[in-house]
């Protein structure tokens, strides 16, 4: 508003940001426009979440090793105001990657950031602020088609909005989640200010390796 009112894009800290925010959430829209049964059809499958996960893990490992050489070699980190619309658009990429199952959004979008230059607790912040957008439109599309089953008599049972218990329960774990959710990124900015990202590029690394070997015995189909 104070953009609008200034005739200026990012006449304030706060609205530059916002407007990073909107570049950054391009590609993950478009993407899931245009490349949704792709994705679905070519990712949604046990051997291709444990692939990516692996995959993304090696990445975020390589971006930590970047990070670590810069700062040997006199490198200094950008904080979260030097995030440029370059930057922005750079991350908004590798959050599109986390469309395929097993790319886990916040660790592509740290590691866009990493590999931008950005300090571990301004890639992190960046890209929580990004998932704003994306996870909004996300629980707003899944809301619209749950309200749509109400249209059809056969599936309006299993509608979220199938009665006022179901609101009730869709409200309460929303609220839920909400909490949780906050006190989890919180808790998470304040690990990264401390500790890199090994524990999660291991995590990763043995759930994806845990799956092939599941599968590759018979355990999993």
């Amino acid at each position: 508003f104070a953009d609008v009112r200034a005739l200026k894009i990012g006449s304030t800290p706060d609205g530059r940001m916002a407007w990073l925010i909107v570049l950054g959430t391009v590609p993950v829209g478009l993407a899931g426009l245009f490349l949704k049964r792709w994705l679905k059809d070519t990712f949604y499958n046990l051997p291709s979440i444990a692939v990516v996960a692996i995959v993304f893990a090696l990445l975020l490992w390589a971006a930590e090793w970047w990070t670590g050489r810069r700062a040997r070699r006199g490198a200094s980190s950008r904080d979260e105001a030097d995030v440029a619309w370059a930057d922005a658009l750079w991350v908004g990429l590798w959050q599109a990657l986390a469309l395929m199952p097993g790319g886990s959004r916040s660790g592509t979008t740290i590691t866009g950031g990493l590999f931008a230059g950005l300090s571990r607790p301004a890639a992190a912040r960046f890209s929580f602020l990004l998932s704003l957008p994306a996870v909004f439109a996300a629980g707003a599309k899944e809301l619209y088609d749950e309200y749509k089953k109400l249209e059809k008599t056969t599936t309006a049972s299993s509608s979220l909005f199938a009665s006022g218990d179901d609101i009730t329960a869709l409200l309460v774990g929303t609220a839920v989640s909400a909490v949780v959710g906050y006190v989890a990124i919180a808790w998470l900015l304040h690990f990264l200010q401390r500790y890199s990202t090994a524990v999660f590029v291991a995590y990763r690394i043995l759930l994806g390796t845990t799956i092939l070997l599941a599968l590759g015995l018979g355990y999993l189909k």
